[in-house]
């Protein structure tokens, strides 16, 4: 137990005698509280800052939860966020989980920050999730479980009754001390808490390898404390800024900006949830507007769907005049999407110089570079390619990531010679800072590999990214590439080798198959490419054989591929020693110049005709899908779960099935409907029942 840091804290801030209830107050909180952003003393931990924050700025509002219409349900004061949070973190150190770690399984909400900020108040590092779905068992959950070896699991009492519900699909979450927090626990015993050093770990975020290895960057109290510190710096965040994300908490992109970096700087922050953004993309906009947000961020895919949206909608109503900073990151950033989304909605009052790429990975806590103010040119690279060496590959333009941070030593260095590249040289990234995580969990060899490397000239230890990139002499960072085998859609980690490994081991009629990434349309799509068996080629039925591997994808990795692609024996893109050459396969898919049998593309289009006559609901329902699935050349006979369709795009379809009919299906409806004719049927069907139940009324 940190006793001296407990008892010096006690001694220099006394806490409250009475619980603030700014209902009964009717005070605005900036007419009492300082509107500092940052404490002057110089803390070591979040847990620090919630104390100083619950002492003098007990009534501003901390977090603030939407609900599907994008009214306020429920908030939480930095007071009341501090009080529930020691409630949570004594009764874990009564239960003797302190020093070891615990699941924290939550949606998008205030009882995750307080579990968070519970298992700091008791120094038990936290290991993110995402609640699985209930409906079979999650091999990656048991992989992180097997990994972390947590004592406990925190989450809410509905998910907890699930977990019993499934419990022979859980074995190792039911080993597990599952802590309803929502519940009513003892009151807090402030005596029990084990405030922690800054060197000990926060949390390990498992964002890293794949889904049978999972690796946990290990994210001490000083990494968290350093990267909000330098995304506060280079973003002059201040108390009266307001943010609204819909992040998801698990994800390092919303656990840092939506959540620590809002109690480091002191502002209040508006979350959603993720499906809601998903089924109504330009909530996000309304609420920025409604709420008059400063700051938020999201991937690139975001932007694109608000551009959709907007084609089809009325944005009078919109005024994001107040909007100051738009993180663009976690995923490949389009300069279309960033020149796109500030021209179209220019008359909101969107600047472009509102938009801060930036480049991070979960190894470095969050944050590398970002936080620029510039005209729209100015996020395009302007200098002649012929400037840049070793830049095969790339693609242009490129989207400038925002300056390195002042405390960050990036370099650009050779993977293979291991010597530092000049200004416009491409080479691999290379970081050193106070952000850079201690390591990965239980995994000595990865963290030697990547967090301990040093250039020919013995200067380190630097944590390698694995991404490609360039400096310009300004220390402007561009990004020219991404990790060798990982693909990046819609923001998430994709590793190939889970989707190769399912395939081989469920389609039998494949010898070798590889998952590449292309980039079409401005939008990162997946293409599956597979070499058919000798044996099978005489006798192939394709069709079967398609639905088959776009099933198995979307259930294990809710993707939907854009093309699926079989080919000869031996025609597989090798190196001499006979590995296979990812990015040489995409380029032969793009050049046509694959050895190609079939491929499903082919297959959907000759499926096309003939015509048939389609009812007016039928018609409806088909666009939708083909709209929302980017396939235009579905036909009425396919079904959803035939092209992979995924559960991003299931909430899309129902959407918009809700907005033109008027009723809700389910996703079992559309996951089990035999073809979007059956669907269209279904639909039909609701409505007829809903007009004669009114009828009935």
């Amino acid at each position: 137990m940190n006793n001296n840091h407990h008892q010096n804290f006690l001694k220099t801030h006394q806490p409250p005698r009475i619980t603030p209830s700014p209902s009964t107050l009717n005070i605005r909180p900036s007419q009492q509280l300082p509107t500092l952003s940052y404490p002057a003393q110089n803390w070591d931990t979040i847990i620090d800052i919630i104390r100083w924050r619950a002492i003098h700025q007990p009534y501003q509002t901390a977090f603030s939860i939407l609900n599907n219409e994008g009214n306020i349900k429920e908030s939480i004061t930095f007071y009341e966020l501090n009080e529930q949070a020691k409630q949570i973190g004594s009764y874990l150190v009564e239960k003797k989980h302190c020093g070891n770690r615990a699941l924290l399984m939550y949606p998008s909400s205030i009882e995750f920050i307080t579990a968070l900020l519970g298992c700091f108040y008791a120094n038990v590092t936290a290991v993110p999730i995402y609640p699985p779905k209930f409906n079979k068992s999650s091999p990656r959950l048991d992989a992180i479980i097997e990994d972390a070896t947590p004592s406990a699991c925190l989450c809410p009492e509905n998910i907890i009754q699930k977990i019993h519900q499934k419990k022979e699909l859980f074995p190792k979450l039911m080993d597990t001390h599952l802590v309803a927090t929502d519940t009513e626990l003892p009151p807090s015993q402030d005596h029990l808490l084990k405030l922690p050093y800054a060197s000990e770990l926060a949390f390990l975020q498992y964002t890293s390898g794949s889904t049978s290895t999972p690796k946990g960057v290990m994210v001490s109290h000083h990494n968290l404390m350093a990267n909000a510190k330098q995304i506060q710096l280079n973003h002059n965040f201040t108390a009266n800024d307001i943010a609204v994300y819909w992040l998801p908490n698990f994800h390092d992109f919303g656990l840092i900006c939506g959540i620590i970096e809002s109690i480091f700087t002191g502002y209040k922050t508006i979350l959603f949830n993720p499906s809601t953004f998903i089924q109504r993309p330009l909530l996000w906009l309304e609420a920025m507007s409604t709420f008059k947000g400063s700051i938020s961020g999201a991937p690139n895919f975001a932007y694109d769907l608000c551009l959709k949206k907007a084609k089809e909608s009325d944005l009078s109503h919109i005024d994001l005049s107040e909007w100051r900073v738009a993180f663009n990151g976690a995923e490949p950033i389009q300069v279309e999407t960033l020149k796109n989304f500030s021209k179209t909605f220019a008359n909101n009052g969107f600047r472009a110089s509102t938009f801060s790429p930036g480049y991070g990975l979960a190894e470095s806590t969050l944050m590398v570079s970002g936080g620029y103010k510039v005209e729209e040119k100015d996020h395009l690279y302007k200098a002649p390619q012929n400037q840049i060496t070793n830049a095969h590959e790339i693609q242009y333009p490129l989207a400038n990531c925002g300056k390195v941070f002042a405390d960050t030593n990036v370099k650009i260095v050779n993977p293979k010679t291991k010597i530092p590249c000049k200004p416009y040289e491409v080479g691999e990234i290379w970081i050193k800072s106070d952000s850079v995580a201690i390591g990965y969990w239980q995994n000595n060899t990865a963290t030697i590999t990547t967090f301990h490397a040093y250039t020919k000239d013995k200067e380190g230890p630097f944590l390698r990214s694995g991404d490609l990139g360039f400096l310009d002499p300004k220390q402007y960072l561009f990004i020219t590439g991404r990790q060798k085998d990982l693909l990046i859609i819609n923001g998430r980690n994709i590793y190939p080798q889970d989707i190769e490994i399912t395939l081989l081991k469920h389609i039998p009629q494949l010898t070798q198959c590889i998952a590449v990434s292309i980039h079409i349309n401005n939008i990162d799509q997946i293409v599956i490419v597979g070499e058919l068996k000798r044996s099978e080629i005489k006798h192939l039925n394709p069709g079967p054989l398609f639905e088959n591997m776009g099933h198995l994808i979307q259930e294990e990795f809710a993707l939907s591929p854009y093309d699926m692609v079989l080919i000869k024996p031996l025609s597989l893109p090798k190196t001499s020693s006979g590995k296979v050459q990812r990015q040489a396969c995409a380029q032969d898919y793009l050049n046509g110049q694959l050895s190609t049998i079939t491929q499903s593309k082919d297959l959907i289009q000759s499926n096309d005709s003939p015509k048939e006559t389609l009812t007016d609901i039928e018609s409806l329902t088909l666009k939708i899908c083909q709209d929302k699935l980017s396939a235009p050349h579905l036909s009425i006979h396919d079904q959803f779960s035939q092209f992979g369709g995924n559960s991003i795009q299931a909430i899309q379809i129902q959407a918009e099935i809700q907005e033109t009919f008027g009723i809700t299906i389910s996703f079992e409806t559309l996951f089990q409907a035999p073809s979007f004719k059956a669907l269209a049927s279904q639909i039909n069907q609701q409505q007829l029942e809903e007009i004669a139940a009114l009828a009935s009324s």
